[in-house]
């Protein structure tokens, strides 16, 4: 009995990995398969949760499938909690909740990961997509700004971000 208990982690393992290669085939079913078997071997690991609700977040953007989404939101819940410090997880179902348009709640998500991570200009770009997604036009500036703040160096986001910021003042001034 021992033996076994050490062993399930190994196991555990396999199963993840199998499910990250069928991920970057594009096999999503099956890697979903070798994800849930990981996660019903070791249920204490927020990546193995992640990734599964990542998978399944996918899925349901794809085929329009509500079941989907709800087993996406569950994985992603389930990860947090196991993880509270991990920003891309919020990020991630923030990301999920836009694509169903839920946009109060990606807002809510998207925040959080800022809260953990504020100096990542990607989750501040994240959120101001969500903003123009939401028509929320002065909150989307303030975001991108920020991103400039973050990278004040790096010319292309630069040029990107000043040409996002001209596009909206002419929202605003309407």
């Amino acid at each position: 009995m021992l033996v076994y208990l050490a062993s399930q982690p190994f196991h555990a393992d396999i199963h993840y990995r199998r499910a990250e290669a069928y991920n970057h085939q594009m096999e999503w079913r099956k890697a979903i398969i070798e994800y849930e078997k990981a996660v019903s071997i070791q249920n204490s690991n927020a990546e193995y949760h992640s990734k599964l609700a990542r998978t399944y977040s996918r899925l349901a953007y794809i085929y329009k499938d509500k079941t989907l989404f709800e087993k996406a939101v569950h994985h992603f819940t389930v990860s947090i909690a196991l993880n509270s410090q991990d920003a891309f997880t919020y990020s991630y179902l923030g990301e999920a909740y836009k694509k169903n348009k839920m946009y109060e709640e990606a807002v809510l998500e998207l925040k959080k990961a800022i809260a953990l991570d504020p100096d990542n200009a990607f989750l501040h770009l994240r959120l101001a997509s969500i903003y123009r997604k939401k028509g929320a036009s002065k909150e989307a500036k303030k975001e991108y700004e920020r991103v400039l703040e973050i990278l004040p160096h790096n010319k292309q986001t630069k040029e990107t971000i000043t040409e996002l910021i001209n596009t909206l003042n002419l929202t605003l001034k309407k």
